[in-house]
């Protein structure tokens, strides 16, 4: 039986899977809790900016919500494992969009 990393509970009953820090720290092999993570993350921040996970994955171009895109799109790249590709669809996007996105700013 798998161990939880921060205390000696199983998985299985181990409260703390649930947190994010502790989500985020995990490496994902497969693309169901890769999907999870990348969903985790940008609920979280839809919530801290008062925004939907429906604007976030939008088409809308208003500058609010294209900023916490792309603060969402950076942080999933920064915290999963996920390919482009799954960030992309999880985000209604191209891959090269999101190579685009997380190319902005680095001037």
């Amino acid at each position: 039986m798998k161990r939880c990393d921060p205390c000696p509970n199983p998985i299985d009953f181990c409260s703390c899977i649930l947190h994010p820090d502790y989500i985020l720290k995990k490496k994902r092999k497969d693309r169901y809790s890769t999907y999870d993570s990348i969903k985790q993350i940008v609920s979280e921040i839809a919530k801290d900016s008062g925004l939907s996970i429906e604007d976030l994955t939008g088409k809308s171009k208003m500058q609010r919500i294209t900023r916490v895109r792309t603060m969402a799109i950076k942080r999933c790249r920064k915290n999963t494992n996920a390919t482009l590709q799954e960030i992309g669809d999880f985000f209604n996007r191209n891959h090269a969009t999101i190579i685009y996105t997380l190319g902005k700013g680095l001037k």
